[in-house]
């Protein structure tokens, strides 16, 4: 695989960007964004569900590991994602 791929858009790969990838896959599962696909704003709280479980088992694999910046950023779209994911649920 060519560094190109490896990265995405030619820039380079980072654990931020990671993070950022998957709070977007969980905004657009809650319905917060339309999804790139079709346009459209769809809730998929199973979808979200498994988005925020995986950022949890990232959360716990990484103690100690990161650099504050990302550990708070892993928080805050933790934070966001859990808070929206109760929104969307009691909404059903």
């Amino acid at each position: 695989m060519d560094q190109q791929a490896e990265s995405g858009a030619g820039g380079r790969a980072t654990f931020s960007g990671l993070l950022v990838m998957f709070g977007a896959t969980g905004m657009a599962q809650l319905g917060a964004v339309p999804d790139p696909a079709d346009g459209q704003k769809q809730v998929d709280l199973e979808g979200a569900k498994h988005t925020i479980e995986l950022l949890e088992v990232l959360e716990q694999k990484t103690v100690g590991n990161l650099a504050e910046p990302e550990s708070q950023l892993l928080k805050e779209i933790l934070f966001d994602l859990r808070l929206r994911y109760v929104e969307a649920a009691k909404a059903r």
